[in-house]
């Protein structure tokens, strides 16, 4: 069930670099146990580094408050018409046009001057939500 592959896999943990703007990721596993009885000791590993993936500006000013919420991504690729990656039934049905549903999750921060923003944090596509691929600005809210 998906409860049991949510419990089973790694949680994430995630901080933004207020110097450099990176966004560092680190994995826990054993934090949701999903054995009755079994207990085990909780591991934190070092996952990831995407460098300058906030701008200064904003890692900078970021208050403490960030929320995330789950979504996805209709993302429409154009490929040429003799690109040998595509196989042959997504091409003919297509027509040179990829449709890809991509796993992400959007983020607001909030920051010291007022403004709200959002970016998208987006997944490798079969990962459970652990394989960071990029994040990206979405929009800016002056307040």
């Amino acid at each position: 069930t998906w409860q049991t592959e949510w419990n089973r896999n790694a949680d994430m943990l995630f901080t933004i670099h207020p110097i450099d703007g990176s966004f560092l990721v680190w994995h826990v596993k054993y934090l949701d146990e999903y054995h009755p009885g079994i207990f085990r000791q909780v591991q934190v590993a070092f996952s990831s580094r995407i460098p300058v993936a906030f701008p200064t500006g904003d890692a900078n000013s970021l208050s403490r408050n960030i929320m995330m919420y789950a979504s996805t991504f209709k993302n429409v690729k154009n490929f040429p018409d003799n690109d040998p990656n595509i196989n042959v039934m997504t091409h003919c049905a297509s027509s040179s046009k990829l449709n890809i549903i991509t796993p992400a999750v959007m983020m607001i921060s909030k920051h010291i001057d007022g403004s709200l923003n959002q970016w998208a944090v987006t997944f490798a596509e079969e990962s459970a939500f652990t394989t960071v691929l990029i994040v990206s600005h979405k929009f800016r809210y002056y307040g």
